[in-house]
């Protein structure tokens, strides 16, 4: 305790004050009573351009735009800050800074005077002005940018639509006619033929309808309706539909439906729109082997009123390549290069199956090796119908 009581604090030289008043960032410079400079720090020196001899008898106001003769008067042994002021330099240039000033207590006719350069701040409050006006523009630009990009797809969308109606109206016409024809009395000759125009027109019928449905979707003129309906009965539909093409493919058709009925209320027909452009899949890139279709279902984490179901499509077709797997389900997109060729088709179907999927609030997904078949299934949460019609 005795040993602690002798010590006594460290008291720096003159010299150690004066090097570390010169590695300060702040100009430092002391005035008489007279407001004349009479020392000055390196920083000081530097900011103003003088000399330090040149400094030395300046008056105060020769080196400020700003009158600071109050100074004299305000001047307290506590720090005071008078705000922004501008320097002028040797050169007659004006550095914006901001000044405060002390007296000190054993010097009563000392004043001291310290000065932050605000160049640097101003410079940088500047370059951050000027950018956020850039980016403001650039903003300005994208969501203008964007405005017409949206305008045109519309654009692009109507015109889409009214053209596919406008071909689609008189095909139906031909088809229908040669629907007509084929039933008349004809040669096996003129019966092939016509089997070939009603084909090439029913093919070209469900492009139109594709390219309609997806400028639709796109156009945001898609509706959903919500219509009370079974998962049997769409099951069956598909059976119906479906069981002569595989049976006259030689394929094996597979139904696993649900144990029990579920009554929900949702858009049917676009539920069977999927599934007719999955098994159409299926069907055409399925040489051998079997086609399933199944359902499964689990109540809804979310919703105690829905359930999860999902719809299940499995071939033993051609597969997919792995690496087509991640692109499959956009536009204008086929698994296999020659499938267009091969098998026909724009590469739309999967596309529209994921958009329908996404406006019912539910997902698609595929799992496929190639030369082995594929597995495409997709999930909806389906509104519970507890008083179904009978």
């Amino acid at each position: 305790m005795e040993d602690i009581e002798n010590k006594t604090l460290f008291a720096p030289s003159p010299d150690d004050l004066s090097s570390l008043v010169d590695e300060l960032i702040d100009g430092i410079i002391w005035l008489d009573i007279n407001l004349n400079v009479i020392s000055a720090n390196h920083a000081f020196v530097k900011l103003s351009g003088y000399h330090e001899h040149q400094l030395i008898g300046k008056e105060l106001n020769t080196l400020f735009k700003d009158d600071l003769s109050s100074v004299r008067n305000q001047a307290t042994e506590q720090r005071q800050t008078f705000g922004p002021c501008n320097l002028i330099n040797k050169d007659g240039y004006e550095i914006a800074t901001v000044a405060s000033f002390l007296r000190l207590n054993h010097h009563r006719d000392t004043i001291i005077i310290i000065v932050h350069n605000m160049s640097d701040l101003r410079e940088l409050q500047d370059k951050v002005r000027k950018y956020k006006d850039r980016l403001e523009w650039a903003h300005f630009e994208t969501r203008q940018a964007h405005n017409e990009a949206k305008q045109a797809n519309q654009q692009k969308t109507l015109f889409l639509a009214n053209l596919s109606h406008e071909i689609r109206t008189p095909l139906n016409g031909i088809i229908g006619m040669t629907e007509l024809l084929m039933n008349t009395e004809i040669n096996n000759k003129q019966s092939h033929y016509l089997a070939c125009v009603y084909e090439a027109g029913e093919h070209l019928l469900a492009i139109i309808n594709d390219v309609l449905d997806l400028s639709k979707i796109e156009a945001g003129e898609m509706p959903i309706s919500q219509t009370q309906c079974s998962i049997h009965h769409i099951i069956d539909n598909m059976k119906t539909i479906f069981g002569p093409k595989i049976e006259a493919k030689n394929l094996q058709l597979n139904i696993h439906p649900l144990e029990k009925d579920l009554h929900v209320i949702t858009d049917p027909v676009r539920i069977k729109q999927i599934l007719v452009n999955l098994l159409g899949n299926a069907l055409k890139f399925t040489e051998s082997g079997s086609i399933t279709l199944s359902t499964s279902c689990i109540p809804c984490p979310s919703d105690n009123n829905k359930m999860l179901v999902t719809f299940e499509v499995t071939d033993t077709g051609v597969g997919i390549a792995a690496d087509a797997l991640g692109t499959i389900f956009q536009k204008f997109t086929q698994a296999h290069f020659d499938a267009p060729q091969s098998f026909g088709g724009t590469g739309l179907g999967l596309a529209i199956c994921k958009k329908l999927c996404l406006l019912m609030d539910g997902n698609i997904d595929v799992k496929s090796q190639e030369n082995k078949g594929s597995t495409f299934s997709f999930t909806l949460p389906l509104m519970i119908n507890h008083e179904p019609k009978t």
